[in-house]
C-alpha cells in the first residue's frame, strides 16, 4: 500500500497525525520512532519537491509525540 503524502494546503501537524494514524502505516510500520521517520521523510520530500510552497522550510523539524 502507498505512504500517505501531504495534501496541498495541509499543515504539517495535521499530516503527521493523518499519517500516524494511518493504517496501512501501523501494519508496515508497528514501531513509532520509524513511523515519524516515515513520516518526516515525506515531508522533506514534498518541500523539496516545492509541492505546497505554502509550508514553512524550517517547520516540522520538531515533532511531539503523545
Amino acid at each position: 500500500m502507498p505512504i500517505p503524502k501531504p495534501r496541498k494546503g495541509q499543515k504539517e501537524q495535521e499530516f503527521m497525525s493523518r499519517c500516524m494514524g494511518d493504517e496501512t502505516m501501523n501494519k508496515e510500520f508497528p514501531d513509532q520512532k520509524q513511523r515519524v521517520a516515515v513520516c518526516l521523510s515525506q515531508i522533506r520530500r514534498a518541500k523539496a519537491s516545492g509541492e505546497d510552497p505554502d509550508w514553512d522550510q524550517n517547520a516540522g523539524d520538531s515533532v511531539i509525540i503523545y
